[in-house]
């Protein structure tokens, strides 16, 4: 049996922070923006199976992260079509790995994760627009006291 594995690495991050020396194993496998999702692939990473190693560094920062959870790679997720390992890290510090025959596509604890973001977003913007729709705007009259 294969101890190792070649596959096309894409990053998820669904953090609200940019990152980057992530490395899987010690390998490389990109940067991400806050909430980048798959836009790279790293080519030909030769990836052990058995229990990953997973590590990224705050781009304000630079203080280094560990994965929280025990994030493993076994020969029953690899098939002869496997070609890419999505990997997926999440506001919590764990990971996810998912092996796929096309290129990989975000999960659904990640969708949901951009769902709320989205709706954050949506809260602000109607927020902001109503603060500015209510603020008193100077007319150039003296104001009655």
């Amino acid at each position: 049996m294969k101890k190792e594995v070649v596959l096309d690495v894409v990053l998820f991050s669904y953090l609200a922070i940019g990152i980057f020396d992530v490395h899987l194993n010690g390998s490389d496998i990109g940067v991400a923006g806050p909430y980048g999702s798959g836009g790279e692939v790293m080519k030909g990473v030769k990836i052990p199976l058995g229990i990953q190693s997973l590590t990224w560094r705050d781009a304000s920062s630079g203080k280094t992260f560990a994965v929280k959870n025990t994030v493993t790679l076994t020969h029953n997720q690899i098939s002869s079509d496997t070609e890419y390992l999505g990997v997926y890290i999440y506001p919590d510090d764990t990971a996810e790995l998912v092996t796929s025959e096309y290129l990989p596509k975000p999960t659904p604890r990640g969708e949901q994760i951009y769902k709320e973001k989205s709706s954050l977003m949506d809260a602000k913007e109607s927020l902001l627009g109503a603060l500015a729709r209510n603020r008193d705007v100077p007319t150039g009259k003296p104001s009655a006291k």
